[in-house]
Order: C-alpha cells, then structure tokens, then sequence
C-alpha cells in the first residue's frame, strides 16, 4: 500500500464548527523499522558549548533546539578525511591521552589495560617511563592538528608489538586503519604482533585490514574488565 493511499484511508471527516486536524506528514507513517534516533553529543568551541545531534547516515551535523545553547550548523567530517600525522609525545598532549585512557567504555573494549587506569600521577610516571625508553616507539595520533589518540611499539617476551588507542569520540572514522598503516612504515620490524580482547570486533578489524592473521589464542586478567578475558594474538609477516 503506497504512502498516499494509508493517508486517505487515516483521514477523518471533522465535526461541523471542529478545527481541522493538521495534515499527517509522510515522517508518520516511514516504517518503525526504518526510523533511528540521532546520536547526540556536545562539541565546545572556545567557552561556548553547543549540543549537536547527527544523522544515522552521519552525513551532517544538526544543532538540536536549546534556548541556552548558541545555534550553530556544523558539518561532519566524513569517514576517513582529515589530514592524519604521527609526531613525537610532548608534554601539552599527556592531558588529552589520558582523558582517552581513563574513557570507562574504552577501557572495557580494551580490556588489557594498566591497573591504575584513571589515576593521573601513575599515567604520568608511566608516560615518562615510555618516553624516556629507547626500544619503545610513541607516536601521538593527528587529524588536522587535533590529537586523536596514540600508537607505539615496544618489545615483550621476545617479540616486538604494536599498540595503539583513539579517543572514542572519533571511533568509526577509520583513524586506526589509517594511523597503523602509517606507523607500519616507521616501525619495520617483522613479524610483529597485536592482541586484543576476543570479542573486540573492532580493533581485530584494523589489525586485519593492516595484513594482520591471528595466529593464537588465549585467556588472561584484564585490569579494563577485573576479570579472566579471552584473547587472540595476531602477526604481521611481511
């Protein structure tokens, strides 16, 4: 039944002297199937704070209705766009990585994390350690001047591994693809490995992508989850 014929067939004569009802929209009647509510988030730009919602296509932003918050239209930055670039740590970027790195939903999708998370004193140490660590590789993750997230390889057990971590508010952008196709050029070592969470789908995707192939299997404490996680490991040969 076309869209037009399920309105004539809704429409109700009104009483005489009644207000006529106004005209149903085509929106009401696209099946509930169809219809997704918009992701919301607020962006600030300067001291103002707007709070934006995007389409489920992610096409572009709109500004949500507010009284309080300044109108602004915004346009999403598509998938894989953005000028990327890896650089040296410096000490103006511990502030934003460890906003990434103390994010609670992160931690769990990583699962493997440090123990001490969300406290700043020992991500600093910790940081510092890295950095001052010669057989360890940190690069900070760039989209068009804006810090994303970080990546780095250092050696354990015997092997050389790759790591990286993005902020989740630039999930789903390709970003990590992008960065450790990058970071392969820098880091030549092969093979070289990764692990991850079984069930984190999508950082096992990137790895993929980048030519990885799981190679094992196994289950160890995860301080993201406090619990017994599995996990796989994955290679890079060539």
């Amino acid at each position: 039944m076309s869209h037009a014929s399920r309105a004539d067939k809704l429409l109700i004569k009104p009483a005489a002297g009644a207000r006529p009802a106004p005209p149903r929209t085509r929106r009401q009647f696209i099946p509930k199937a169809r219809r997704r509510r918009p992701v919301t988030r607020r962006v600030t730009r300067g001291t103002a704070t707007t709070r934006l919602a995007i389409a489920p296509d992610r096409a572009r932003w709109r500004v949500l209705p507010s009284p309080e918050l300044r109108q602004v239209a915004l346009t999403a930055v598509p998938e894989g766009s953005g000028q990327l670039v890896l650089r040296e740590i410096e000490d103006r970027d511990l502030g934003v990585l460890f906003e990434h790195s103390s994010d609670r939903d992160a931690i769990r999708m990583a699962a493997f994390t440090s123990p001490e998370f969300d406290d700043r004193t020992s991500f600093e140490r910790r940081w510092a350690r890295l950095r001052s660590d010669s057989s360890t590789t940190n690069r900070v993750i760039e989209i068009d001047g804006r810090v994303v997230g970080h990546i780095a390889s250092f050696d354990l057990e015997g092997r050389r591994e790759v790591t990286y971590w993005i902020g989740r508010e630039d999930w789903g952008r390709g970003i990590a693809t992008r960065a450790l196709q990058e970071f392969l050029q820098l880091e030549a070592t092969r093979p070289l490995y990764a692990g991850a969470a079984s069930d984190n789908a999508a950082s096992i995707r990137v790895l993929t992508k980048c030519g990885f192939v799981i190679v094992g299997e196994g289950r160890g404490f995860a301080y993201g989850r406090n619990e017994e996680t599995d996990e796989v490991v994955l290679r890079l040969d060539a």
